[in-house]
């Protein structure tokens, strides 16, 4: 019941963000160096950017949509334009990943993808891949990718600031390292950290108040399959409005 009560709130605080709400404002200005005096003026920059050089077609141009690529770009219109024509590169060449795809029917990939139900600016919003729980001779990889996806959308665009792996062998370590050397640099691969089974390595990079309790953490982890139940339950038109503007079935 307390669980119930929590997403619904997490829900609702969601919804608010739909309007401009102080605390998002407080976290967009301290994280994504957003000025409130200038938000249309970037926003409206941003859509000239986008109307102008008609490199990529998003699927919404309105001002709350736009501005989620704005804030996961520091609010720089050129580098959220890029980000933005990247996005809808990718759909564009795979769009079987979710046109039409009933973004409720991925309940049933349970805890493979999870999240907790807290975060704090220093540290953000972790979203868990549990891999080792995937079994291909239930879930295909295809609908593996669109839980991934779909988990993303509610919380993308987004500023990656690390990527962490943990339980995995010296080996798979090996052949990453081997990949970064031959693969275009790019910031992210700093940004990767091997673990292994060491949890104490990890807990240098994430504080354990914001660590599920599995991985010496104090906090419950909330899988896929409950965040997509709670939604289901709580939605309302904007959200239908929404997920089928981008192209899943509602």
């Amino acid at each position: 019941m307390e669980m119930n009560k929590i997403l619904r709130e997490i829900l609702f605080k969601a919804e608010l963000e739909r309007h401009i709400v102080s605390e998002c404002e407080d976290q967009a200005r301290i994280l994504c160096g957003e000025n409130p005096d200038k938000r249309l003026h970037v926003i409206e920059q941003l859509r000239d950017l986008i109307l102008e050089r008609g490199e990529c077609y998003p699927p919404r141009l309105d001002d709350a949509f736009l501005l989620r690529f704005l804030r996961a770009r520091n609010c720089i219109p050129a580098r959220a334009h890029r980000l933005l024509a990247r996005y809808c590169k990718f759909r564009e060449q795979n769009p079987h990943l979710w046109r039409d795809v009933y973004w409720y029917g991925l309940a049933r990939l349970g805890n493979i993808f999870e999240g907790v139900l807290f975060d704090r600016p220093d540290v953000g919003r972790l979203i868990i891949g549990r891999l080792g729980q995937w079994d291909p001779d239930v879930f295909s990889a295809d609908e593996l990718v669109r839980g991934c996806l779909l988990l993303l959308e509610f919380a993308f665009p987004l500023q990656q600031r690390s990527v962490h792996i943990v339980n995995c062998s010296r080996v798979i370590e090996n052949l990453f390292y081997l990949f970064k050397r031959l693969a275009p640099a790019d910031d992210l691969w700093k940004r990767v950290y091997f673990h292994g089974y060491d949890y104490s390595s990890l807990h240098r990079y994430l504080d354990q108040e914001c660590l599920p309790e599995r991985y010496g953490g104090h906090r419950e982890a909330v899988s896929l399959g409950e965040w997509l139940t709670a939604i289901n339950q709580y939605r309302k038109e904007d959200f239908d409005k929404d997920m089928s503007s981008i192209g899943y079935a509602v």
